[in-house]
């Protein structure tokens, strides 16, 4: 590959083209260049190879978290996390992201770094919090020379500051002064407005470490004097503090949602009146901290003392060698249905005598409120790494269930090694009863909690303890009957349940959670124990056990093989998205009748047990078809969901459904022999028409012979008929019947059907206009009309023919929708006459094809709507807005698509007057493939031979004009549509027409109209920003018409351009046009 490049080399390089040395190093230029590009591709190639480097930009981004929040090494530049940019190129725009920098530490960045990526959060993201953790580091920095760190801070971003933590842990001389405090948080407390989070860490001088209680800390000025009349951020929810507090009747502790004290000594008197006094705190962390009082002070102090009603979780951590301290704090933490209490305790717990279990009978008494059902858990963890650390861990809940939060916890963590000095190599020191009822001195007198309310136990602590350990533990808790126990835990918990003892628990429920152990096997273990110690003397005793068992077996294995199926990442979707993909499967399933073999979509249900519950939705059986499914099939289904559901159905094949339907279409797409006779309609339509009486919509599709369907007379009709194809006399339509859908073949016009109908389509229907006189003045309740290909023919007496002057749309009319094919010129006319200018109705006309062939029809359409004789409110509003779809392949010819919309309203959410929709496709062989053959004022008012003579509508009251075209027109274009509409005061177009539009505006002053009001919408094409030159042509047209004294009322920009007008115009600026 080497010899390759170089064969490549010394052909490009030996033929430097050009006859001069300009030409010549021009040459070279580009090969440089070129090359260059090639050995970026190549590197980035090369870095792609890693697979590091193939993951998703999401994991990255969070690899990058973890990475920074994980280093501490900032004296080295070589370990620095931002290093990390500089692996490739797409690390480096993944670094870029504004989470990086909005979250701070001089423990893994220098100061001078900080300061840099503050700026660039502040530009990039200037509205995202900001998260920053100082140091000592951050005193002086010598790179920035008198404006260092803290002052930069101070002055520019402590408006976006939400997490502020003050901390050094290597450098406590300069702690011992608070010098960071002192610099940062007292000079600009009053700018910290957004701060909701502070940490103060080590804020003590190393001479007065020993009487933490005596010192505070305080906010002073720069010379050392105390500052009066300081008051703490409003914002501020959290509050971290080390060794020294605030002072305690400070007003700082008020507001807050979560406090954190560590190390911290603080008098009982204190204690209580700071708890009365956070009215809205929810969180309360004591870590070693110690209550400093006189027995009978407290005693006094905590008379009527209550934990604050807003508190919800109360953590306490506590080295047990400090008994003292546990048992003064522990009496704060007085019983309560609404906190959570959580109790960490460090070290050998045998330290603390008896003192949880008598802080437990407080909290377990049989008189106090506590439920009358409880659950229990009781877990063992060892430390992953060393395993010489052990964490015990006992909860109490409230409710039954596995996911409720405990209202008391108890962790104990201390050395595994105690655990070998009594019980021998792999047992620990204490059993669970021990650690469940907090009692480490047995051989003291103490009184025991009363357990008798807990009825469910959850166990998980390996097997660290045998069958005797479990035993003493149920005999703490002797009421319990449904136990949660892990799989590597089963041996000897079976073990103990099938021993003789009288004081086994009865258990009446046991579940078993897989074991944490990653390739956990126990189940040949457990079948030792469970079958060798078969129950019963005699053998119809053992059988009836041994049947138990297999059928237990049966069910793991069930539960087994349906957990293995869920681990396809299918089949582990939510049931609502597996509903919605079958409903997809069996609507587009291919048809059975195809003659080739095919599975059915129902056998989606063999799949999996969780399909097959999916699968018994209604919704998926009120929807049949025979097209993809035989009817056996559905019959069978149609009976299954007769009793079970009383869901509507869409479509039935037997009378006995027939009083549930409300939605029948009749279609085939396949056997067009069978429509042509009409037999799905003999067989079941007209047997069972009687007995319709839910019906609410019917569509029937191709109800004619194939002959039929290439010359289509309006002579034909559907006819009820009996099973021997007789008329059926007297017949009626369904009361019920409210939407009617007909293609080709309609019933007979002056049929009862059509009356009371509220919806109607036809599709390729041939109708005599007197019928349709007729069917329009019977209709009284019509809402919604829909005309696709309709032609209107003469009826009996050929020639030209008139509407009659009595003649008027249905008053209850809403909608009007018609499509016409524009080579079928004929037809379009005289469906146009019927729709008469109405302040009601509204009225859609969809073209296909090419609107030149319709010659000025549509103008004369529109004039008839918008002239000045009509007695109607005149159009006020005209919207326009097109697109083009490209081809599915490079021969195939985009389509365009435009909509003009007609509004007698200004209200923008009321519905348009006259509706026109063009649809034809693009002549790919021109100049200018996607340019629209006829311009901007042709689609506006249907002029498409303006050679041509006909009567224009009447556009001068229109004052609003609304235009959507993107880059397929010109300035051209525009104006052309500007002469049309004289009146027009009020201009929106989209933010990617905005600058055309603004240089026809201010060019062609003389010639557009004096425009007040511009609404610009955010484009449609993604990613789109305006240029700089949009901002100067807006600025532009702004000073231009302020010379002329004619300033606009109102501009309505987007958010990102209004920013760009604001740099160059000006904060305030659109509030200067109203003035």
């Amino acid at each position: 590959m080497t010899g390759a490049w170089q064969a490549v080399a010394k052909v490009r390089l030996s033929v430097a083209g050009g006859y001069t040395r300009k030409e010549r190093a021009r040459y070279l230029d580009a090969e440089i260049q070129s090359l260059e590009d090639v050995l970026a591709q190549a590197k980035q190639l090369h870095n792609t190879t890693n697979p590091f480097a193939s993951l998703p930009e999401e994991i990255l981004l969070h690899i990058m978290l973890l990475h920074r929040d994980t280093t501490s090494s900032p004296e080295k530049a070589d370990y620095i996390w931002t290093r990390i940019a500089e692996v490739c190129r797409r690390f480096r725009d993944i670094a870029r992201a504004p989470v990086l920098f909005t979250k701070l530490s001089d423990h893994n960045l220098p100061p001078g770094l900080i300061a840099r990526y503050l700026e660039r959060s502040r530009l990039n993201a200037p509205r995202a919090p900001l998260s920053l953790t100082l140091g000592s580091r951050a005193y002086d920095v010598p790179s920035l020379g008198p404006a260092n760190l803290l002052e930069d801070l101070a002055a520019h971003h402590l408006n976006r500051l939400q997490t502020l933590i003050l901390d050094d842990h290597l450098h406590h001389e300069i702690y011992a002064k608070g010098k960071v405090v002192q610099r940062l948080l007292w000079p600009a407390c009053h700018k910290l407005s957004q701060l909701k989070s502070l940490t103060i860490n080590r804020y003590v001088e190393r001479e007065n470490e020993e009487v933490p209680h005596r010192r505070f800390i305080m906010p002073v000025d720069s010379d050392g004097h105390l500052i009066t009349h300081w008051a703490p951020p409003p914002s501020l929810e959290t509050l971290v503090l080390h060794i020294t507090p605030f002072p305690w009747k400070c007003m700082i502790y008020d507001d807050l949602l979560s406090l954190t004290l560590r190390a911290v000594h603080i008098p009982s008197p204190d204690l209580v009146d700071l708890l009365s006094r956070m009215k809205r705190i929810d969180n309360l962390v004591l870590d070693r901290v110690k209550v400093l009082s006189d027995s009978a002070e407290a005693l006094r102090s905590r008379g009527t003392y209550a934990p604050p009603a807003s508190l919800k979780k109360w953590r306490i951590s506590m080295d047990t060698q400090q008994k003292e301290d546990i048992s003064s704090l522990l009496a704060f933490m007085h019983p309560s249905t609404s906190i959570s209490y959580t109790i960490d305790l460090h070290n050998d717990p045998e330290c603390l005598d008896n003192k949880i279990s008598s802080f437990l009978v407080s909290h377990f008494e049989p008189h106090s409120s506590t439920p009358q059902e409880l659950s229990a858990r009781f877990g063992r963890w060892e430390d992953g790494s060393s395993k010489k650390t052990v964490l015990i861990r006992t909860a109490f809940c409230r409710t039954l269930e596995r996911d409720a939060v405990p209202f008391m916890t108890i962790t104990y963590t201390h050395a595994s090694s105690l655990g070998k000095k009594t019980t021998g190599e792999g047992r620990e020191r204490y059993s669970p009863s021990n650690y469940l009822v907090g009692n480490f001195r047995p051989t003291w007198a103490a009184i025991f909690p009363s357990f008798h309310m807990i009825t469910q136990m959850e166990l998980d602590c390996g097997t660290h303890y045998g069958p005797h350990e479990l035993l003493r533990a149920f005999n703490c808790i002797p009421n319990v009957t449904t136990l949660h126990i892990r799989q590597d835990m089963l041996q000897p918990t079976l073990t103990m349940l099938v021993s003789p003892s009288t004081r086994t628990p009865m258990i009446d429920a046991l579940h078993v959670i897989p074991s944490r152990y990653y390739g956990y096997q126990s189940y040949h273990d457990t079948i030792e124990v469970r079958l060798s110690e078969v129950g019963g003397t005699t053998r119809e005793e053992r059988a009836r056990y041994l049947d138990a068992e297999i059928k237990s077996l049966e069910t793991i294995l069930a539960q087994a093989k349906q957990l293995h199926n869920t681990t396809n990442p299918f089949a582990s979707l939510p049931e609502e998205i597996l509903l919605h993909i079958m409903l997809l499967h069996r609507d587009t399933g291919p048809s059975f009748r195809n003659g080739e073999p095919i599975e059915l979509w129902t056998g989606i249900i063999r799949v999996c047990r969780r399909f097959r519950d999916v699968a018994r939705a209604p919704v998926l059986f009120t929807r049949l078809s025979d097209h993809n499914l035989p009817s056996h099939r559905i019959a069978s289904y149609l009976e299954r969901f007769r009793t079970s559901s009383p869901a509507a159905l869409s479509l039935t094949l037997g009378a006995h459904h027939s009083n549930r339907l409300r939605s029948l279409v009749l279609d085939d797409h396949h056997l067009h022999e069978v429509y042509a006779k009409g037999k799905v309609v003999q067989q079941f339509l007209w047997p069972v028409w009687s007995k319709l009486s839910n019906l609410k919509s019917l569509a029937i599709h191709r109800y004619v012979e194939e002959q039929w369907e290439r010359r289509v007379t309006y002579g034909r009709f559907i006819e009820p008929i009996d099973m021997d194809g007789l008329p059926i006399a007297n017949w009626l339509p369904p009361p019920s019947l409210e939407s009617l859908e007909l293609l080709i073949t309609p019933f007979p016009w002056r049929c009862a059907i059509y009356d009371n109908l509220l919806r109607l389509t036809l599709k390729m229907v041939h109708k005599p206009y007197p019928d349709l006189i007729g069917l329009l003045s019977r209709m009284r309740r019509i809402e919604h009309l829909t005309f696709d290909e309709v032609k209107v023919v003469a009826g009996e007496t050929p020639g030209r023919w008139e509407l009659p002057r009595t003649y008027a749309p249905p008053v209850s009319l809403k909608t009007w929708r018609v499509a016409f094919d524009t080579r079928k010129k004929g037809d379009c006319s005289p469906l146009l006459a019927f729709m008469q200018p109405s302040a009601s109705i509204s009225y859609v006309v969809d073209l296909h094809g090419d609107p030149g062939y319709l010659s000025n029809d549509l103008t004369n359409f529109l004039s008839e709507h918008f002239e000045q004789r009509v007695p109607l409110p005149p159009a006020l509003s005209v919207h326009y807005s097109m697109k083009v779809q490209p081809g599915s392949d490079p021969e195939a010819k985009d389509m365009f698509h435009a909509r003009t919309s007609f509004f007698r309203s200004s209200d923008r959410d009321a519905a348009p007057s006259v509706t026109v929709n063009y649809t034809h496709a693009l002549d790919g062989k021109s100049a200018e493939k996607n340019k629209p053959p006829y311009k901007v004022s042709s689609y506006l008012i249907g002029l498409f031979k303006p050679d041509w003579a006909c009567i224009f509508p009447s556009c001068h009251t229109v004052t609003e004009l609304s235009l959507d075209f993107g880059e397929y027109y010109d300035a051209g274009d525009l104006l052309s549509a500007f002469k049309f509409f004289r009146s027009v005061t009020t201009l929106r177009v989209p933010e990617d027409m905005l600058e055309m539009a603004l240089s026809v505006l201010i060019a062609l002053r003389a010639d557009v109209p004096n425009i007040d009001v511009l609404r610009v919408a955010p484009s449609e094409r993604y990613g789109f920003q305006s240029s700089k030159t949009t901002i100067e042509l807006m600025y532009l047209w702004v000073h231009t018409l302020r010379d002329d004294g004619t300033l606009p009322k109102d501009v309505r920009v987007p958010s990102a351009l209004d920013a760009g007008l604001t740099a160059r115009m000006g904060e305030g600026w659109r509030s200067r046009l109203a003035q």
